[in-house]
């Protein structure tokens, strides 16, 4: 989840399967020997062409998914961090089709899946909580 100094957050929307044409997170695999925070900013550099600060971890999920056809079926562990960028110019790049900075008031309007919006919210807490703690800020 990346946010920007005015606290939208970074949407895509996807422009491959699965979920075609949905709005989502930018994100994606981690390959083999990178760390998270490694694959992360990779991701997102090549989804919206931003580079990303990574701030905290927010939550790790389990997702299972039937392909349909072909009958393959894909476990995934799904890993969230909230990060900030003070760029807002990002643009669309390898899976997406195109890429949007939404306030919290939209999110619920552009569709989004119900796990993203529950981790928005999620995210959102521990943000301000990170600001109280720390003054001067970790943005």
């Amino acid at each position: 989840m990346v946010f920007d100094p005015g606290g939208r957050l970074l949407l895509v929307r996807r422009g491959k399967p699965p979920r075609l044409g949905e709005w989502s997170l930018p994100g994606g695999a981690v390959e083999p020997g990178e760390t998270d925070e490694t694959a992360l900013r990779r991701e997102i550099l090549e989804e919206c062409h931003i580079q990303v600060k990574m701030e905290f971890f927010i939550a790790e999920s389990r997702l299972e998914e039937d392909e349909g056809c072909g009958g393959r079926f894909f476990r995934y562990r799904i890993k969230t961090y909230c990060c900030s960028s003070p760029y807002q110019e990002a643009q669309a790049g390898s899976d997406a089709e195109s890429v949007l900075w939404a306030d919290a008031a939209s999110l619920e309007s552009l569709g989004l899946a119900r796990e993203f919006l529950v981790l928005s919210q999620k995210a959102l807490r521990m943000r301000q909580r990170n600001r109280v703690a720390s003054p001067r800020g970790r943005i």
